[in-house]
């Protein structure tokens, strides 16, 4: 974090589940089991600052995202932003806490109505939340945001999303979020399903709009090359549970977690001289229907103990603002 960020956190996670109830049906009978895709998680987001979450699929990144917005309920704990929990909120009051609080999604065209045209996408944004009444200035200001997301062109304000590319739907979608003049934006994935050539256009993108706007960010991806280009600080789950938090230099050059350190290594490594310790994870991804007693990594850790099998590690801290959740990691 630079020295001129306030030390202040916007957005505080504390001891955050998510339960979701299903049933599983054997021939003629049918049994309820509960997924656990959040379970016990606890973190703070700066204000200004880009906090990334990463992870295999199905470890809750997502779902963290969704509830950290209030866009739907928690089993159990609480989420704080500017002070204020979010689930004790009224629906009024939450209305107006969605001036702040945007999202980005993951897949940008199923995001977009295709039955309106960009410029009404984004002018819906400003109708809901009453602002700029005065349709002369919301026209203006909507044109505002697209050039200010690269989609400048006058045109582009009358034409559907199907018309446009993926990289350009997901700058509709970013023009979109920031139409309400947010503070905090949660990005879901928000590169994955463009082409490598567009995601750092992307990227760059969300970057300079951070420093014009003063935003905050929550960036979910799987992908560790997005999270160290965009973020300052991140968290690494894995089933449903938060196993490290580091600032982003620190957790690529020295993971501590053995899951941590299974991701790391791999990342393929430019040079070709340059040896890497390759550690290849064994076994599946348990199920989150019926996770592992203890320490929920110890089915598949090179670096097992007899105590892992038992004992639900706590978060330690190792260096400066680097916690793990692992009394044997180095």
């Amino acid at each position: 974090m630079d020295e001129e960020r306030s030390l202040e956190a916007l957005v505080k996670v504390e001891a955050l589940k998510k339960y979701f109830d299903q049933e599983k049906t054997l021939g003629l009978i049918s049994k309820a089991e509960i997924v656990k895709a959040v379970d016990d998680i606890t973190f703070d987001i700066y204000e200004r600052e880009s906090f990334g979450l990463v992870g295999e699929s199905g470890s809750g990144k997502s779902t963290t995202g969704r509830l950290v917005l209030g866009l739907m309920p928690a089993s159990a704990g609480h989420v704080y932003f500017r002070g204020n929990d979010v689930f004790a909120l009224n629906r009024e009051e939450l209305r107006k806490l969605r001036r702040e609080m945007q999202i980005i999604f993951q897949d940008p065209y199923s995001s977009l109505n295709p039955r309106r045209t960009v410029g009404q996408t984004i002018d819906e944004a400003l109708d809901i939340h009453q602002l700029f009444p005065d349709k002369a200035e919301r026209k203006e200001r909507v044109i505002d945001l697209l050039e200010k997301v690269g989609m400048g062109r006058p045109e582009y304000l009358h034409r559907y999303p199907h018309e446009f590319s993926g990289g350009q739907q997901q700058r509709i979608g970013i023009a979109r979020a920031l139409a309400v003049e947010p503070k905090f934006i949660v990005a879901d994935e928000p590169v994955s399903s463009l082409d490598v050539s567009i995601q750092a256009q992307i990227l760059n993108l969300l970057k300079k709009l951070q420093r014009e706007f003063q935003l905050t960010y929550l960036v979910i991806a799987h992908n560790l090359g997005v999270i160290r280009y965009v973020c300052e600080r991140v968290g690494v789950m894995y089933l449903g549970k938060l196993v490290e938090i580091a600032p982003i230099e620190a957790l690529f050059t020295s993971p501590a977690h053995p899951y941590t350190r299974a991701l790391m290594s791999a990342i393929p490594v430019p040079n070709p001289e340059l040896k890497r310790e390759e550690i290849i994870l064994t076994g599946d991804i348990p199920s989150p229907v019926n996770p592992p007693s203890g320490c929920r990594f110890h089915t598949r850790c090179f670096m097992k103990r007899d105590w892992c099998e038992t004992h639900e590690p706590e978060f330690i801290e190792i260096r400066p603002n680097q916690f793990v959740a692992c009394p044997f990691s180095e």
